[in-house]
């Protein structure tokens, strides 16, 4: 996960390619850099590779950012490679967290960690990934950042699935419902309760796993990124296929497919 997208994503893109525009009429600044940092990072968790790294070579054509817009778009880089099939993209990942633990700053840590977080579950397993979450957690929340803090730790649930953690699965996703709802994280909160369903569903909670992905769908859909809109459909398809339903599982998982194709440089990971 990569952050809190919420909703608004398109709105959001056009206001910073708009500031962008602006910036580019004037002579080279930090906050030019900065703000193609930033197109990068969208870019990337917005599934454009292509975009993100064309963003990241404008940032280094400026010459050697400082070492937080650097740290933020080696996250970007990383992400757009291994979102391209190339898993090397990893060792940049590491290497922003390590410029980020160079700053006097550990605010600016947050967000290379919690990214190399959801890499290492995707590219090395769970265990090392479920570490990382828990060190994203504990800095965000030391230094205010409480967004933050719970958006990465319910991103956690992920390598939690895997490892058969599913009791702590269920209560963390408990836990932190109330401040996901309070922050407006529908983005996170409709992640984590997909991975909450899945657990109910395979402990034979039908009706319970039923109301919870009822209830994820919509907003899912709404969303349309595929780290949310793809588990929601995946979660109920079996579902409905639990229910002896099997036409409307079927129509989910056409679904699912479309979304899939739909999304260029995503289809190899889902």
């Amino acid at each position: 996960m990569t952050g809190e997208l919420g909703g608004g994503i398109a709105e959001a893109g056009g206001l910073l390619e708009r500031a962008i525009s602006l910036l580019e009429q004037v002579p080279p600044s930090e906050a030019l850099a900065e703000a193609y940092v930033s197109s990068g990072l969208f870019q990337a968790m917005a599934g454009r590779p292509e975009q993100a790294l064309a963003a990241v070579c404008k940032v280094l054509a400026l010459g050697e950012p400082a070492p937080k817009p650097r740290s933020w778009a080696l996250v970007a880089r990383g992400m757009a490679r291994v979102t391209l099939g190339d898993v090397g993209g990893i060792e940049d990942l590491r290497e922003a967290v390590r410029v980020a633990r160079s700053l006097a700053m550990p605010t600016a840590l947050v967000l290379p960690l919690g990214n190399l977080a959801e890499h290492e579950w995707l590219i090395e397993g769970p265990s090392g990934a479920l570490a990382s979450y828990r060190e994203t957690w504990d800095v965000a929340q030391s230094h205010g950042g409480l967004l933050d803090a719970t958006c990465f730790w319910a991103e956690s649930v992920r390598p939690m699935l895997d490892l058969g953690e599913w009791d702590e699965l269920l209560a963390r996703s408990q836990e932190l419902r109330p401040a996901l709802e309070t922050q407006g994280a529908s983005y996170t909160l409709a992640q984590m309760e997909s991975y909450q369903a899945v657990v109910l569903l395979w402990r034979g909670e039908l009706t319970a796993a039923r109301a919870m992905i009822e209830s994820v769908l919509p907003a899912a859909r709404d969303i349309a990124d595929l780290q949310v809109l793809v588990p929601a459909l995946a979660v109920a398809a079996l579902v409905e296929q639990a229910s002896g339903s099997q036409s409307a599982a079927l129509e989910l998982a056409v679904e699912y497919e479309a979304a899939v194709r739909a999304a260029p440089g995503q289809v190899g990971w889902y």
